[in-house]
């Protein structure tokens, strides 16, 4: 706020601004959203605080004394209100011309105080609430974000090994397709030579709902063993890498289910993959 403006911010709540003040304040509240959270706070303790508060009644000197005062106001020649300084209007609303203070100046006194604590009371609260939103939010786009780069880097290590498969001597290749259900799905297995380990690239996959995953299986015979569970990208694309109990080239076939999120002990959803596990020519 402007110094000069920020002293008229109690009087404003108190209704005691002249008309040209009053008009001039609420020109600068227009543009000010900081000025107008802090009348909003002050006007609702203003509005509340008198319920809270008991009942003080005047003695009767404090009564003579202001009967005096507002007599000899009603005499005496004022000085424009808008030249009044801030610790001029204090002083004026606050101490007779005696100089002794009287009890509902006191009250009203300990009323703005009051007000002013409060009102910084709350947008300091807000300040920090927003200020915790925030730190929560940028702490989510950093674990989201972590996660993306750790998706990556497990890709790039998924490609570099096929490479290597691929570029070896001697490595198998098989042709993998999709079933009716899902026949725009295709794939290699890239693997050595009795190895037990291999590399399996896959597309056309439906990417699917929170819950499911795609079960991998080698079938020997009507036995199918379970190979590890996958989801696939956007695309439909996915790159495992196959780990099995003896050589992947002596098994029947390979195929894909649906399961739910963790995997089945046996084939329990749609077979979206099944092929036979010969070599290409």
């Amino acid at each position: 706020m402007e110094d000069k403006i920020e002293e008229l911010l109690p009087f404003y709540v108190l209704g005691t601004l002249t008309v040209d003040e009053r008009e001039h304040f609420e020109a600068y509240l227009q543009t000010n959203p900081e000025a107008r959270e802090w009348v909003k706070q002050m006007t609702l303790v203003t509005t509340a605080l008198p319920r809270y508060a008991d009942r003080v009644d005047a003695s009767p000197h404090v009564k003579k004394v202001l009967m005096e005062r507002v007599q000899e106001h009603s005499r005496a020649k004022q000085l424009p209100a808008e030249k009044l300084g801030f610790i001029e209007r204090l002083r004026r609303l606050f101490v007779p011309k005696g100089g002794n203070m009287v009890l509902p100046a006191m009250v009203v006194l300990s009323l703005v105080i009051a007000i002013a604590s409060l009102a910084w009371a709350l947008l300091m609260v807000n300040r920090a609430s927003a200020l915790n939103q925030e730190i929560t939010n940028l702490q989510e786009k950093l674990a989201s974000q972590e996660q993306l780069i750790n998706n990556l880097q497990e890709q790039l290590v998924n490609e570099q090994q096929v490479i290597a498969l691929i570029s070896a001597p001697g490595t198998e290749t098989f042709d993998i397709t999709g079933t009716d259900l899902q026949p725009q799905a295709r794939g290699r297995l890239f693997v050595k030579p009795n190895s037990q380990t291999g590399s399996l690239v896959l597309s056309g996959l439906t990417p699917l709902e929170t819950g499911s995953v795609y079960q991998l299986w080698l079938i020997q015979g009507d036995l199918p063993v379970a190979a590890g569970v996958f989801t696939v990208d956007a695309q439909g694309q996915a790159t495992l890498q196959l780990q099995a109990v003896q050589a992947i080239s002596s098994y029947d076939a390979l195929g894909v289910s649906v399961e739910p999120e963790g995997g089945s002990q046996q084939p329990t959803g749609d077979i979206v993959i099944f092929s036979a596990l010969s070599k290409d020519a």
